[in-house]
Order: structure tokens, then sequence, then C-alpha cells
């Protein structure tokens, strides 16, 4: 799921976000993430590799009389306990300006902006680097603005680009190739984090041998990445253990509905296999995942949707629907439309992103008998096991054609510095921007003293706000960017209270309960799974034929699975299937498929 379907979904605002991480209460507390190891806080981890010369690092301490703007924002209350620092730079002089895009309808402090705001004035500052805004836009608005200015030949400096349109930004040359300034320039630990060079994250942006721009990723990586929780409540009072196989699966799921525990059993919606309420573990069991590209014995790559074991897997499911086990409008349901199920207590059991341990969370607050808890992935009759797999490869931050070598500097100079305060973060003691996933809690923006406690205050977080402008978060993310975090956050429950600052303590024991610590666990079991994700194989975006056929094909496979689970068609109606998918596309695309895997295949 992209980013901004992440948007649009109606829960993920800021607020529930941090609700299902456990970050925010009833009363908007929430806490700067500090120092685990000691409560007069001081630098604890190595430095590793950064953008910039070892050197002091630069002090958030009060600010002088007539103190430049940032100055005078970042100061700290004599009340906190920690002291956030920033790697060492050297500013450009004069400030290098790039013009970008940006996103529209947010509303800002006062008379701020995308371009007068906390963190435009920090860059401006550390790094001598402006961003100026070309147009702000969002969603279908934005694509069509790009596509003017495309073809006025008057593009953004840079912006993001993926599949098909990459393609083609590359075939027209209005895209510049940035290989010579990118080995130059981008630090060892950029480089390191983003998995350059062979990190499957690059290969859209690496074409010949040359590349045009940066990995980018949508973070946390593995975000739609399933695993599964099930009501333990539910299996005490069925009397039924822990599911381990498919068919214990349906054992379960029959005793729940049988001991009028839940109206249905499991989450489902129009797309079996998908980011959010998806079977895909169901699939995975047999050895196959629909919409997956995968090497078969013979060498090359076949499309798994049509493999014979899917046939099975949708008899299985054919059944649950047949059994009440599965909600019977769920064919015209989206991912989120089903979470009302989950909510009202309708299912026992769901495979969902780590996130949804944060509604999980808050379902349990509301009634202490509910206890959702993670449950492995059923293994099929070979004793196989598998969940569908999100991937690396996504869009690429892209510079147009003929754009100053400076002004791409600059950029990567932006990239260097946010990577080494977030890999860094315990060094720089940038705790809240760490545990805030990008936001820093800065003071009388995202947070505010009440008493010796932090607040957060009701008005978006700057950082957030700001987070498409420039290489910040998202755009700094690499796929261990939210693990490395939680690797340490993970420990702070275990600590003594003497070892746990004020700060530290909203997290652990101060109104967030156990929900962030789920989560946090959620997430890691997201890792402890990553050898039985089955991902495609084929990773590159598709040629013109292949895209005017691909819509026929989904929409083929869609109605067809859906017909056969409500039983509208038999089960035999997959042979149909695989047949008219060859006709009406699906020999194009194997062909295509096999084609550009000739020329990566080892």
């Amino acid at each position: 799921m992209k980013r901004e379907e992440i948007r649009k979904h109606s829960k993920f605002t800021r607020r529930n976000v941090l609700k299902m991480m456990g970050l925010a209460t009833g009363s908007g507390v929430a806490a700067v993430a500090l120092n685990a190891c000691t409560s007069a806080p001081a630098p604890t981890s190595a430095p590793a590799a950064t953008s910039a010369p070892a050197a002091e690092a630069t002090s958030a301490e009060q600010p002088a009389a007539g103190a430049s703007k940032w100055a005078q924002v970042s100061k700290l209350d004599a009340k906190a306990d920690w002291t956030p620092t920033y790697p060492a730079t050297k500013p450009l002089s004069p400030p290098v300006e790039l013009l970008v895009k940006a996103n529209g309808g947010y509303k800002w402090k006062g008379d701020e902006s995308y371009t007068n705001n906390p963190y435009a004035w920090l860059r401006e500052e550390l790094l001598g680097i402006k961003y100026a805004i070309k147009w702000e836009a969002y969603g279908d608005v934005a694509t069509q603005k790009l596509k003017a200015d495309l073809a006025a030949g008057d593009p953004p400096d840079m912006w993001v680009s993926s599949g098909s349109d990459l393609t083609q930004l590359i075939a027209d040359d209005v895209i510049e190739d940035i290989t010579a300034i990118w080995e130059a320039s981008a630090s060892p630990l950029v480089k390191e984090k983003k998995l350059y060079p062979d990190g499957d994250n690059w290969i859209p942006a690496n074409r010949g041998g040359k590349i045009y721009g940066v990995a980018f990723s949508y973070g946390p990586a593995y975000n739609v990445d399933n695993i599964g929780f099930i009501r333990q409540d539910f299996l005490d009072k069925a009397g039924v253990k822990m599911p381990e196989t498919v068919d214990d699966v349906t054992a379960v799921l029959m005793a729940f509905k049988e001991k009028g525990l839940s109206q249905y059993g499991i989450n489902a919606c129009k797309n079996l296999v998908t980011w959010h309420n998806s079977l895909d573990p169901i699939f995975g069991a047999y050895g196959v995942m629909p919409g997956q590209w995968r090497k078969a014995a013979d060498g090359t790559l076949q499309y798994d949707s049509i493999q014979p074991a899917v046939k099975t897997v949708l008899g299985i499911i054919r059944q649950w629907y047949a059994d009440g086990l599965i909600d019977p409008d769920y064919y015209t349901k989206g991912e989120g439309d089903v979470d009302s199920n989950f909510s009202q207590g309708k299912i026992g059991l769901r495979y969902s992103p780590w996130w949804a341990q944060g509604y999980a969370s808050e379902m349990e607050k509301g009634d202490p008998n509910i206890k959702w808890v993670l449950t492995p992935f059923p293994k099929g009759p070979d004793g196989k096991q598998g969940r569908r797999a999100s991937g690396l490869v996504g869009p690429v931050v892209v510079f147009k054609k003929g754009l100053d070598k400076s002004k791409i500097e600059a950029a990567l100079a932006d990239l260097n510095f946010e990577m080494d305060l977030h890999v860094n973060w315990e060094k720089y003691q940038q705790y809240g921007n760490a545990a805030g996933n990008g936001t820093r809690w800065l003071e009388n923006y995202e947070y505010v003293w009440d008493g010796d406690k932090l607040k957060l205050t009701d008005t978006p977080s700057i950082y957030s706000m700001a987070d498409e402008v420039g290489f910040t978060f998202p755009w700094v993310c690499y796929p261990d960017y939210q693990i490395d975090v939680y690797k340490t956050m993970g420990g702070w429950w275990s600590l003594a209270d003497d070892k746990l600052n004020k700060s530290m303590e909203v997290f652990v024991k101060g109104g967030g309960d156990k929900g962030s610590k789920a989560s946090i666990d959620s997430y890691q079991a997201v890792y402890d799974t990553i050898g039985l994700a089955i991902d495609t194989e084929f990773k590159s975006p598709p040629t013109e034929e292949m895209s005017k056929v691909a819509a026929d094909m989904g929409k083929l496979e869609n109605e067809t699975f859906n017909a056969i689970v409500v039983g509208n068609k038999p089960l035999d109606a997959f042979d149909e299937f695989v047949t008219e998918w060859k006709a009406v596309g699906g020999d194009v695309w194997t062909e295509g498929v096999n084609a550009w895997y000739k020329t990566v295949a080892k």
C-alpha cells in the first residue's frame, strides 16, 4: 500500500497512528523517548559513518538574544532532561535552493508554510539548503499538474516517480543520470542503509548500470506484510488450542461460531490476497501466492495465480464461506471496510499488518476480557508456511534533466544529514524523532509541558506536515528504519524504575499501557517471519504491451476467484480461468516477464 493510500484511509490520522502505537492517551499525553541506559542522559551509541567529518555535534542550548529563528524554537525547557544535538555540518554558502512540489491542504501555524517553519529554518541554518514550492496539490490533481509540467518541459527539480511512468521518463531522457554524483556525494552510511547497490529497491532506478534517482521507501518497510492475530479469550472459552495447521484453523473458526463467540470467524475482503484483512497465509500453506511471479522447475518465471494449488485453497475458502465463517458480503468490501467486523467482535482471527495491534489494544482497553495475541502462520499438509511479501521495490526520487550538479549534491547532503540523525538517534539524543517515526516533538509545536509531564498538542506535527519536502521521513527510509529503533525501545519495559526518566515512563507506564510494547512486538514478528515471505521474482516495471492488458487480467482473476468462493461458479471454473487468463493477456505478460528475467537471472 502506498503512502497516499494510507493517508486516504480514514483511520490513518496522526492521532490514530499514535494511538495504534500506544503513544497517545485520551488526555493527549505522549513521550519523548529518552536514553535507556541512564537517567542523566549522555550519548551512548557508538557513532556510525556520518555525512560530515568527526566534530562536536551542534547542541540545542538556550539561544542568545537575536538568535536565528531555528535557535529560538529549538531551545528546551528546563524541565527537559535530554539534550538533542545534530550532526556536524558546514552550511552551503550561499544557500542552495531546490524547487519541489508539495502536498496541499495542511493548516499551518500562523503565517508558517512549507518554506517558513522550524524545519525549513533548521535546514537553512545547519545545511544551507532551501526548498521552494512550485505548487501544492495531492492525488489526481498532483498527477495532472506534474504531467503538465513535463509536457511543458518545466518539471520541479526533484520528485517521486515509479512504474511505467519512470520507464517513460528514462526513455524520454527527461531525468538526470546521477550515477557519478551519487557515488561521490552519498555517505557510506546512506549507501549501506539504502542497500546500495545490490538491494531489490535499486532495480527501478538502475538502468544499464546508470542510476536515475535515489531508491525511495514508503516506511516503515514491510509495513503491509501480514501477520496473524487471534482472540485468546475465544480460544480459552471454546476450549481449543492455538491453531497450527490449516485444518486446525478450520476447527477453531467453527468452534468460535458454534460457541456463539463470533458471528463469523475470519476477516476477508474482495481482494483475497492483499495488504490488510488478507487470506494470504492460507495460500502460503500450500506453497503458492496469487499475484506473484515465481521460478518454476524449468527455470522460467510462472504466475502463481494459475497454479493448481490455488484451486485447492479456493476450495477451502469456498467451504468456509458456505459454513458462515466469512462475512457473506466480503466480496463487496475493501480492505478497510471489513475492520468493523473486527471492532464489533464479529471475528476471532485476522491476518493484517503489524500496526493492527494498535486497534486491538484499543479494544482491550474498552473491555478487559478481550485479549488479542499473535498466532503463527498455519501449516499446510506438507508442513509449508508462507505469507505475502510486500517487497522492497518501490518509487524513485528523480531529478530533472540538466539540473545543476550543486543542487543534486545539496539534496544528497540533506539525505546524508537525515540518515545520520536517524541511525544515530541515541548518540544525538533525538528520541522523539526515533520513537515518533519522524516526529521530533518540537516544544510548543508537537508537545507542551503539563507540570513535569509531556503532553501532545492538538495541532498537526510540523515535521509530519513537512515530511514530503526534502529528504526527511519517509524519504530517508530504508528496510530496517523502524526495527533499528524498536530494538532499543523494546527493552525499556524491562528497565527498573530508577532507570526510567519521566519521558520514558509515558511509554512504559504513563498511560500508554502495554499498547506500544505490543506494537513493537508485532513489528518484530514481521521480521521474525521474513524467511516465510513469498515474494515475486518479477521486479521490473511492465512494458507498454504488458500494461495494455493488465486491467483485463486483474479483473478476470478477482471476479473468478470471488465467484468460486461464494458459489456462483463451480470450483472447476478455475481451470477455465487459467485458459482465459492466458488468452486475455497472460501469455503477453509471461513472455515479457521472462524476457526481462533472462537479463537478470544468475
